[in-house]
């Protein structure tokens, strides 16, 4: 009996440190809490430094535009950022100017779970467009994110890949590859 009370009060300490130990920063006016999407991050950014730099640099994107601030401010607050992110993703809200440039902070790995992410971008901006009638867009997207991912992840994300020659060249490849 007197263990299980130990162990009750060891889970209680511990419950209790996580649940103030909250870190937040502010931006905007907006006090936002980080360590949720601190804890998501390790694996995609597993260095402390480049982390937090990401982190922050997205905290501050978010919190200084004036729509996410506005109705998005309590998820902002209790560090639910990911659902800002599924609005965004699927295109309920703008992508706050300058978001791009945080995924170049850190150097992130390609997983399989990021290129299907990606895919799911490519094809969502793909859709309903002419393009569409005139190529299979999950091919399209299953190439270009192959032939993408061949280079590092913060590289292709910066605005020089996508307006280089070398961008071109695939989306070209994989275009004269997924002719309906």
């Amino acid at each position: 009996m007197l263990s299980l009370l130990g162990f009750l009060l060891i889970a209680f300490i511990s419950l209790f440190s996580k649940i103030s130990n909250k870190e937040y920063v502010e931006y905007n006016g907006v006090k936002v809490s980080i360590d949720i999407f601190d804890r998501m991050s390790k694996k995609t950014y597993p260095n402390d430094k480049e982390r937090r730099e990401f982190i922050l640099c997205i905290v501050e994107k978010l919190a200084n535009s004036e729509e996410i601030a506005t109705k998005y401010r309590k998820e902002l607050e209790n560090g639910h950022l990911d659902v800002i992110f599924n609005k965004i993703a699927s295109r309920e809200i703008q992508s706050p100017i300058g978001m791009e440039e945080c995924y170049t902070l850190a150097k992130r790995e390609w997983t399989l779970k990021l290129k299907e992410e990606m895919k799911q971008s490519v094809k969502l901006n793909l859709i309903g467009t002419e393009f569409e009638q005139n190529y299979n867009i999950d091919d399209f997207c299953n190439c270009y994110i192959e032939e993408i991912s061949k280079y590092p992840y913060n590289e292709v994300y910066k605005k020089e890949f996508q307006e280089s020659e070398i961008n071109q060249k695939i989306w070209e490849k994989c275009m004269t590859e997924n002719i309906k």
